[in-house]
């Protein structure tokens, strides 16, 4: 508690143009020492920083600055003014040999000390140097309800930062409660508007670390730019170079990429979001990606993002707010290979292409790229291409879908796995679509070691097939109520080898042609068919094999084997 002596407050007065001053003798330090601002005045005048300037700092002991956005304590000091350009800390006085430094912890600061100008669009040059001198300056930056118009690119770089706001929303710079809200609203349609680590391809000296943004989005006053080709276009927030940070409640709104993550080392991002209502700057390639994660960087570990946690976050195009004609979009997208990556409750959904695509570095690579992949718990229900796919992965693959909500539409597919190699579980996934629709629950073409169990399926068109797969094992629940089905529940093809099947399939009659169709080229397959009911499968059977149905157990075909109740 500050022990203020009686007179000190009793004493306040206007200084000189109009600065509330206190003369030295009536201030009291406190126990400790220290100084901290005396209790604000009842009245004020409107000083600006010119005024403190010109206060004799040897007859006063604390004036209060009461300039907005910039109203604080400032005591004087000996000694030249520390270099702060934008006076948010530090004001030089006229007097020789003397400084005004502003009263605060030495930890939380404002932009608006340094000049930032809330919802002004012309002031965004001022405003980005304001909040970019507030990061520079103060271990924690405190942002305001509002919005921050700013012209360019924010960059963190120093360790320990905060970036902190009231509030994220997911509506444009005038939406709802915007007072209740935090934006920082970039008027550019190329600069990445926050950039947390260093703008480099190889790996700095040393990494960033320990940064915490939370409850504030980023956005664009106007469209994003959108490459010729590819995917690579404006960037909403850039991760680069970054070792232990922390991003709680943080959105990118009208970026062609939300967030870009390169080079990155055990970073956490929970409960963060990509959106867009905006078109881009290119109708032709109008892409959207929400999380761009990049594992090409030369980062001296295992992949170039090791250790990346993504929990309960979001991507969706705004739908009914003017939402743009996308030509290609994905929820997470995995450019060249994943490595660690832990992805929990991640939700996309109509507008959205693929909820979760990733790409390795080829089926002959026998490094570390494509290793621990967990992906559980997401709801996906894409109004494009599919769910999930990952593809051209290595021998090192480890991947684990596990416990997801995965509603494809129209002709999509839930899971796709295209020479994916080494291991990878599928299981206690609940595959949904409507009784018209036309999707496929899983695929699997080329790759090995592929387990599914526990997963359900309804009203699934093509339930499960596997094309050239090597090492299968289905043990599933299907249903349908579909009628007349044109698809057996599952299908192995294409010489897929090694594998056992034991489903569960029921529903409505005929829904499917077959149980389990295995074609001429498949072999060392066994099929337990007890639990196929053989009205559903009807007129194929629970086991068809080259256009035959299986009606005893035993062997059949290349190798396979019927087993348990078959005709």
């Amino acid at each position: 508690m500050n022990r203020w002596t009686r007179r000190s407050v009793a004493g306040l007065a206007l200084g000189g143009a109009g600065a509330v001053v206190v003369a030295a003798e009536q201030v009291a330090g406190r126990a400790d020492g220290s100084r901290d601002a005396p209790p604000p005045p009842k009245e004020g005048g409107t000083a600006g920083r010119a005024a403190l300037a010109a206060l004799d700092p040897r007859t006063q002991r604390a004036v209060f600055l009461d300039e907005e956005g910039r109203s604080g304590w400032f005591t004087p000091e000996k000694g030249p003014a520390p270099e702060d350009p934008l006076q948010g800390l530090y004001v030089a006085a006229q007097a020789n040999g003397y400084h005004w430094r502003r009263v605060w912890d030495g930890v939380h600061g404002r932009p608006e000390w340094f000049g930032a100008v809330l919802n002004d669009p012309s002031k965004a040059a001022t405003t980005r140097a304001a909040i970019q001198a507030c990061l520079d300056s103060c271990p924690s930056t405190q942002l305001s309800g509002g919005a921050y118009f700013v012209d360019g690119t924010l960059t963190i770089l120093r360790n320990g930062t905060k970036l902190h706001g009231v509030a994220h929303t997911q509506t444009d710079e005038t939406g709802n409660d915007a007072r209740r809200t935090t934006q920082i609203v970039c008027t550019s349609p190329t600069a990445a508007i926050l950039r947390v680590g260093a703008d480099a391809r190889a790996r700095p000296g040393s990494l960033t670390e320990a940064v915490t943004l939370a409850d504030f989005s980023v956005n664009r006053s106007v469209g994003p730019f959108t490459p010729k080709a590819g995917i690579e276009g404006a960037i909403g927030i850039e991760l680069r170079w970054i070792v232990n940070c922390h991003f709680v409640r943080v959105f990118s709104i009208n970026s062609a990429r939300g967030w870009f993550c390169y080079g990155t080392v055990e970073n956490y991002l929970s409960h963060c979001g990509a959106l867009r209502d905006k078109p881009g700057t290119n109708p032709a390639n109008d892409v959207f990606v929400g999380f761009h994660l990049d594992y090409s960087a030369p980062s001296g570990f295992n992949g170039g993002n090791a250790s990346l946690y993504i929990d309960r976050c979001r991507c969706f195009p705004l739908t009914g707010r003017s939402t743009p004609p996308l030509t290609a979009s994905y929820g997470i997208y995995l450019d060249k290979g994943w490595v660690d990556l832990w992805i929990d409750g991640f939700e996309s959904g109509a507008g959205i292409e693929w909820g979760i695509y990733g790409i390795g570095t080829g089926v002959a690579t026998k490094d570390f790229k494509t290793e621990d992949l967990f992906i559980r718990n997401c709801v996906l229900d894409p109004g494009g291409a599919g769910c999930i796919r990952l593809a051209d992965a290595g021998v090192q693959t480890q991947v684990h879908i596990i416990g997801n909500y995965l509603a494809p539409s129209g002709s999509g597919t839930g899971i796709v796995l295209e020479q994916v190699r080494g291991s990878v579980t599928i299981a206690n996934n609940q595959f949904v679509v409507a009784a018209a629709g036309t999707a496929t629950g899983v695929a699997v073409n080329g790759g090995t070691m592929t387990r599914l169990s526990g997963n359900s399926y309804l009203n699934l068109r093509q339930p499960i097939v596997c094309n050239s797969a090597f090492g299968i094992s289905i043990e599933d629940t299907i249903q349908s109520v579909r009628p007349n089905g044109d698809y057996p529940a599952v299908g192995l093809r294409g010489n897929t080898r090694s594998g056992f099947v034991r489903c569960m399939v029921g529903g409505r009659e005929k829904a499917y042609t077959a149980g389990v169709l295995v074609d001429g080229s498949v072999s060392d397959v066994e099929v337990n068919a007890s639990a196929i009911q053989e009205p559903v499968v009807a007129p194929g059977g629970r086991i068809q094999h080259g256009g035959i149905t299986v009606r005893s157990p035993g062997p059949f075909g290349a190798g396979c084997l019927a087993s348990g109740i078959v005709g």
